[in-house]
């Protein structure tokens, strides 16, 4: 059992694990839907990544969830004002990545700005 322990050790030196990356608007509006995209994430050796998204921090009243949190690109609805940091962490079913952070800063819409209606005027005669 020893000797197996040691082979298996050494085939793994040397084997650097996955790196998570992320992209993500940095500031949206509430109601909002907020894409993440992961794709840039990357294995060493070649292998197909798993994904794995969380939130480590929501605003006080949010209901937000992901959604398709296991594929390269979930996606959420920022439902309040306040700041979102979601966590990834991506696998190649042997090594694991260190986790990697975005923060998502989401703020009021602002008020859609109505034209006042343009007056009518008295068709000119000549």
């Amino acid at each position: 059992m020893l000797h197996r322990f040691r082979c298996a050790h050494r085939v793994l030196r040397g084997v650097k694990a996955p790196l998570a990356q992320i992209a993500a608007p940095a500031a949206v509006n509430a109601g909002s839907y907020v894409l993440l995209n992961a794709s840039a994430s990357q294995d060493p050796q070649g292998r197909p990544l798993t994904y794995a998204w969380s939130f480590v921090e929501r605003p006080l009243g949010s209901n937000a969830t992901l959604v398709d949190e296991h594929t390269a690109t979930p996606s959420f609805l920022a439902d309040v004002p306040g700041t979102y940091v979601l966590q990834l962490i991506v696998s190649n079913s042997v090594l694991t990545s260190t986790a990697s952070q975005v923060t998502v800063q989401v703020s009021t819409a602002p008020p859609i700005r109505r034209r006042s209606p343009v007056p009518c005027l008295p068709a000119r005669t000549h």
